[in-house]
């Protein structure tokens, strides 16, 4: 039976019975962009992780199993180009005060996925400043993949969606903060296209609109289905939550402040103790919605109810579609 994995990367020695032998990181120990001679950049360990070969002055990845990239320097990596992990990886920066990826306003930061069925993971940075050429995503944009995680991440500042899911796979969102600040051409903090999410113990802050653009919070479309955990939605932004197209947004332990929900052809329920400034939701007898124009056929009342059953970790029990509400809906505008 061959070896778990080749923790010291020559491919010779064999563990010892019974043992689990692990890969030593990849660690990125300088801050330039895009190479730095005989030192291993953030792009260089990507690339050496996507190829399973050395690059710049980063060992080679390994090809039996997803490579971890860690950081041995805190700082600012300004970015010439967008970084592309193409498979599974797990990249944990030492702190999102210490450590920033920076889009300079020029480029997104990361995509994900741009080879199907990777498994990705995020910790421990700051990315700021992602600006997506074709005025799409600037921040972080995964698809398609098989499972994303950011956890303990702030994101700051990216033009347009700061955060951009789009496909079949679970995705993560876990202690973080998605913001930006006044006069920043945001839409979204936070969208997700199908598939499933969970955001728990994050904060997303979204700024007042510029001009005729409305600002959210979250996006939820494609069937998606979406659980708030403890999680808190402010700022002066148009639109907490959206939903559209069969999708479902659950919320427990959860405050949503000073925005409107809007809620179209979707689904939104309230397990208990959430908040909102239209009311104490977690009696999920009361909403206050704005319904668009978008497909007005297909318009659904959202629907607030208590007792969906949830399990302590990080997924939940949705209602099948056509359910019966459980509580009465009072609508307003």
């Amino acid at each position: 039976m061959p070896r778990p994995l080749d923790g010291d990367r020559v491919a010779a020695a064999l563990c010892d019975a019974g043992a689990f032998e692990t890969a030593p990181p990849i660690v990125v120990n300088s801050l330039l962009d895009p190479t730095d001679p005989g030192k291993c950049t953030l792009r260089d360990a990507i690339t050496a992780a996507n190829t399973d070969a050395a690059a710049g002055g980063c060992p080679a990845g390994l090809a039996t199993a997803p490579d971890l990239i860690t950081f041995g320097v805190n700082g600012t990596i300004l970015l010439g180009d967008q970084l592309e992990p193409t498979g599974s990886v797990a990249i944990r920066g030492p702190g999102a005060s210490k450590l920033k990826i920076d889009g300079q306003g020029t480029t997104n930061v990361f995509v994900f996925g741009s080879v199907p069925g990777g498994d990705y993971t995020l910790t421990g940075v700051s990315v700021e400043n992602g600006s997506d050429p074709e005025d799409s995503t600037g921040g972080i944009y995964a698809n398609p993949y098989r499972t994303i995680s950011v956890a303990e991440a702030l994101l700051r500042n990216n033009l347009r969606r700061s955060f951009s899911a789009v496909g079949a796979g679970p995705v993560q969102l876990l202690r973080s903060t998605i913001t930006a600040n006044a006069g920043t051409k945001i839409a979204i903090l936070a969208e997700v296209r199908g598939g499933s999410a969970v955001l728990e113990a994050c904060t997303l802050s979204v700024p007042a609109p510029l001009a005729l653009q409305p600002t959210e919070a979250l996006d939820v479309s494609m069937g998606a289905n979406v659980l708030l955990k403890g999680t808190t939605v402010n700022g002066p932004g148009t639109y907490g939550i959206r939903g559209f197209d069969q999708s479902r947004v659950l919320l427990a332990n959860s405050i949503v402040a000073h925005h409107d929900f809007d809620i179209d052809a979707s689904t939104v329920v309230s397990w208990d103790n959430n908040l909102s400034t239209d009311g104490n939701l977690s009696g999920a007898t009361t909403a206050r919605s704005r319904y668009s124009n978008h497909c007005p056929a297909a318009r659904q009342a959202t629907r607030f109810r208590r007792g969906i059953a949830a399990s302590p970790s990080t997924s939940a029990v949705f209602p099948a579609r056509g359910e019966a509400p459980a509580a009465s809906v009072r609508r307003s505008r």
